[in-house]
């Protein structure tokens, strides 16, 4: 069966986060996640998940977290739910379907909860904490950036969003910039898609 174009993308924007140094905060979390249902963005997990595991999937949302908080930019913080859906795919698809589409948007729809009552700036700051190293936090902006082509969020607003996410991770123009132009290199041009302010 013929790979669609978003799993082609999928595909390749994992590859290149498993590459990355820190590109084990998508594996670990994934493969955590997988054995557990997500209830919160506070982790709510089963008894057989192990301290590491409990920190590796809580730093998988926080990495989904951060670049929700980019991706939904585009639609002035208030996504549809067609847009959801989409976006939920992506993710799913991106994490090796560790997480179901169903349990993706679940995610997303916290992440928009906690971004509607807390405003972007607040989001990042936290997403920030819970990724305190500068490999994780490299990775999750790869991955914002990635998620973001995948979905064609693009626009001003989108771009000025990534732009504090680096800043609040504490990632340097010219470090972002490049981690950017392989996030291009792998995926290419993207198509017009939500957003353009």
């Amino acid at each position: 069966m013929e790979s669609t174009p978003l799993e082609l993308s999928a595909n390749r924007l994992r590859a290149l986060l498993d590459g990355m140094d820190g590109g084990e905060l998508l594996r670990a979390g994934a493969a955590a996640m997988a054995r557990q249902h997500v209830g919160s963005l506070g982790v709510a997990v089963r008894t057989t998940l192990s301290p590491d595991e409990h920190e590796a999937v809580a730093r998988l949302l926080a990495a989904i977290e951060g670049a929700y908080v980019v991706v939904a930019a585009a639609q002035g913080d208030e996504l549809g739910a067609e847009t959801l859906r989409e976006i939920a795919g992506a993710l799913s698809r991106l994490l090796g379907r560790a997480l179901s589409r169903d349990e993706a948007r679940g995610v997303l729809e916290l992440c928009a909860e906690a971004l509607l009552q807390d405003g972007g700036e607040t989001r990042m700051q936290y997403v920030a904490l819970v990724l305190p190293d500068r490999t994780g936090r490299q990775v999750a902006y790869a991955f914002a950036d990635g998620l973001r082509r995948m979905v064609r969020a693009s626009g001003e607003s989108v771009m000025s969003r990534l732009d504090a996410l680096a800043r609040a991770f504490g990632i340097p123009h010219d470090e972002s910039a490049e981690i950017a132009k392989w996030v291009e290199r792998e995926l290419g041009g993207m198509s017009p898609g939500m957003g353009g302010d």
